[in-house]
Order: structure tokens, then sequence, then C-alpha cells
């Protein structure tokens, strides 16, 4: 794969989403590096003071609704002919994006209410206060979507 194993952390997840052929790859840490190999970006908002286990279970479902949106969002696009500054080959990566900034308000929300006997059940619940403050409560108002 010529991914050198030596590699500084922070070249790991753009190398192997190259070597990949450009998919994008979530590189969980201190801070999450998202990575298509042609665009990193890197999610450093406070999460919770405790990992527990299931984080990643939240964080792969949130990728995949966020991706389930791009792709409605794409078919609605192409079928209306609307032009877009948005590059249908990032909606992964936005995806990935949102989700680590979901996951990881989620889980600083959770933490602040039980502390250090915080569980991901506890997670769960603060899905929706965590879309909402990163990205507006209009979802939250019961909205409905094309899906």
């Amino acid at each position: 794969m010529k991914v050198p194993k030596d590699s500084p952390p922070e070249e790991l997840a753009p190398r192997l989403a190259k070597a990949f052929g450009n998919v994008t790859i979530v590189q969980k840490g201190q801070q999450d590096i998202i990575s298509n190999g042609d665009r990193t970006e890197v999610v450093d908002i406070e999460g919770g003071l405790k990992r527990v286990g299931g984080q990643g279970d939240i964080l792969s479902g949130t990728v995949g609704t966020f991706v389930a949106w791009g792709k409605n969002y794409e078919e609605q696009n192409l079928k209306n002919s609307n032009d877009s500054n948005l590059k249908l080959q990032d909606i992964p990566l936005l995806a990935a994006i949102g989700a680590c900034q979901i996951t990881r308000t989620a889980s600083r929300l959770a933490f602040q209410k039980h502390g250090r006997g915080v569980l991901t059940s506890d997670m769960l619940v603060e899905i929706g206060p965590a879309y909402a403050e990163l990205f507006g409560d209009l979802g939250e108002k019961g909205l409905k979507g094309n899906l």
C-alpha cells in the first residue's frame, strides 16, 4: 500500500485515502482527521472528557445519515439541474466532518450532565441537541425533508 508505518499521525488519513483511491477516511483521536486524499480537514471542537464504548457506532451512524442526505441532495440537484458551489465528490467528506462534530458535541453535552458515569445511551439523547447547537434548530422543529 506504500503508506509508511512511521508516518506522522496527521499524514496517515490523507495517505490511506489516496492509497485506497480517494475514499473518505476518518481518523479519530484528540483531533479527528478527515481526508479524501485531495482534501484534509481537522475537527477539534470540544468533546466529552470520557470516551465510552459505542461512540464509533454513533459516529458511523451519523456519517451514514449525512451521506444519505447528501445522496438526496445530489439526486435533487441533478433532477432540477440546479447550479451549486458544492462539489458532489465532497459530500462524503462533508458528511464525515458533520458527523465528527455531532459526535463530539453529543459527548460533551452528555458528559456535562452525567460526568464520569456517562454511558453511550446518554449520548444518544444528545444527538438532537448537538445538531441544533451546531447547525440550527429548524430540523428539531418538525420540518419534513425529502427522505
